[in-house]
């Protein structure tokens, strides 16, 4: 599914008759929604007004002064209300609009993040972090991990404990309705138990360099799911726990063992980092040879890259065929 979507929105585009007034009426309020920016002349979260985004107007940084859209909380929205969101601020041809940066997600429930810490790694992707904490406070080795990020932004993948996140959100929920208010259920208000539930969201952010697949709102809605955003990312698969070998020495076993405590400890990018950087030019060799020491058999109590792809393109097809 879609998670986030900036639109790039032309600068000459014409506000719709009902938001022009609304825009009119802002504008000249003391403590409105809009204020300058770092790279637009004015932004504004314009979610207490009835629209679920954030527009910037008139970008400093390139010659056309273009303005820019920021849906949130698309991946609660359908196809439909995507548009209808854009028509209620712009009358333009919404399919034509280029994508300034897409997220997309899939959500696996009953899978642990510790499972991708120590199975997944990301191609070509030297960065690596670990989040934890309430506040997601960034902390390398640290316990409790909630978020797992490889590469840096504006390109990134991202798995987090989606269940936590909405926990945190459920508590800020409740702080805001005050003591004489009874709050929802979190049941209600995220479609889950708040006890024992499992749910890991893997997430692929896109910010520069848009693929032509998914450079436009059009080619994102009809052609999207056939996108493989997750291709860089591979899933380790073979036996969790190789058994005593009496062909394998002393000295191959201990090394295997010593990686593999590496990938539960730290992560399968961290042991991956480790193999490149010590085995003098030959990492494909070193991994091939200590393959069966290094993560959990993803293909009987996790999931396949086959598997995450597949579920992406259900996911998308679900949300925009409503």
């Amino acid at each position: 599914m879609i998670d986030k979507l900036d639109l790039r929105i032309p600068r000459h585009a014409p506000f719709s008759p009902a938001f022009q007034r609304l825009y009119r009426e802002l504008r000249e309020m003391e403590k409105g929604p809009f204020h300058p920016s770092k790279h637009y002349e004015y932004a504004g979260d314009l979610r207490e007004y009835g629209h679920h985004v954030r527009l910037s107007v008139y970008c400093q940084m390139d010659k056309v002064g273009n303005h820019k859209l920021e849906l949130i909380d698309v991946g609660l929205m359908s196809r439909n209300e995507i548009l209808r969101e854009i028509d209620q601020i712009f009358e333009v041809d919404s399919g034509r609009l280029g994508i300034m940066r897409v997220d997309f997600a899939v959500d696996v429930p009953n899978l642990a993040l510790q499972w991708f810490r120590e199975t997944v790694r990301v191609e070509h992707k030297r960065f690596r972090a670990a989040v934890t904490g309430e506040r997601f406070f960034s902390e390398m080795g640290n316990g409790n991990i909630q978020t797992l990020y490889f590469g840096k932004r504006p390109n990134l993948i991202r798995i987090y404990d989606k269940h936590a996140e909405c926990q945190e959100q459920y508590r800020v929920l409740v702080r805001k309705l005050g003591k004489d208010v009874e709050p929802p259920s979190f049941e209600s208000v995220f479609g889950m138990s708040d006890q024992n539930s499992i749910l890991t969201r893997v997430e692929r952010q896109i910010g520069t360099r848009i693929p032509a697949e998914v450079g436009t709102l059009r080619n994102v809605m009809k052609s999207g799911a056939a996108f493989r955003p997750f291709a860089k990312l591979r899933i380790i698969d073979h036996a969790p726990t190789p058994e005593p070998d009496s062909e394998v020495s002393f000295e191959t076993r201990c090394t295997g063992l010593y990686l593999r405590g590496l990938a539960q400890n730290e992560g399968m990018q961290a042991a991956n980092a480790f193999i490149s950087k010590h085995s003098n030019g030959n990492a494909s060799w070193v991994r091939r040879k200590y393959l069966p020491f290094l993560a959990s058999n993803s293909s009987g109590v996790g999931l396949t890259e086959a598997d995450l792809q597949r579920r992406f393109e259900e996911s998308l097809t679900r949300q925009m065929s409503a």
